[in-house]
């Protein structure tokens, strides 16, 4: 397995390459997310990180529609945020190693991504899914929006305050 993750390449992003080499079997070993491989046939093509998370949304940050399904499942603090339970998609990152990247598409790696949050969703209940990417890389932005994922804030990163997007989707 080791050598399986060494292999792993990402050049767009340093932190997704570290963290899959680095943090995901201690994350699995703390049980504080579960990272997945993706394959095609023999080769490694993808992963992804899921975690559970409670997260702060600002009510006027979505729309109304959005707030109301959301309070469904959400603790209504009684100020402008609500808490909501979700899916965190901690990581995911193409495999950039002998081209295994361009065996799937990002918008496949979401469909993927998409399926596991449902499934997760129908055992232990929950109404969204997020992630978070820099705020500097506006084509990650883009990509993100673009699939259906709404920006809802912004918070500091904890290890270098790089300034961070926050994005859910309605499962």
């Amino acid at each position: 397995m080791n050598k399986l993750l060494l292999s792993f390449s990402c050049p767009l992003n340093d932190e997704v390459e570290s963290f899959l080499k680095n943090n995901a079997f201690d994350f699995s070993s703390k049980n504080q997310a579960v990272t997945y491989l993706v394959f095609q046939g023999k080769r490694f093509i993808a992963y992804f990180t899921l975690a559970n998370k409670l997260i702060q949304v600002q009510k006027n940050a979505v729309s109304k529609s959005v707030l109301k399904r959301l309070l469904r499942t959400a603790e209504d603090s009684g100020n402008e945020f609500i808490n909501v339970p979700g899916i965190l998609v901690a990581q995911l990152g193409k495999n950039f190693t002998d081209k295994n990247n361009t065996l799937i598409s990002g918008t496949e790696l979401l469909d993927i991504i998409s399926y596991f949050v449902k499934e997760v969703q129908a055992l232990i209940g929950g109404a969204v899914y997020f992630l978070e990417c820099d705020s500097d890389r506006q084509k990650v932005i883009d990509f993100y929006q673009i699939n259906g994922f709404i920006f809802f804030s912004q918070r500091a990163a904890k290890s270098d305050g790089i300034q961070l997007f926050q994005f859910l989707k309605k499962i």
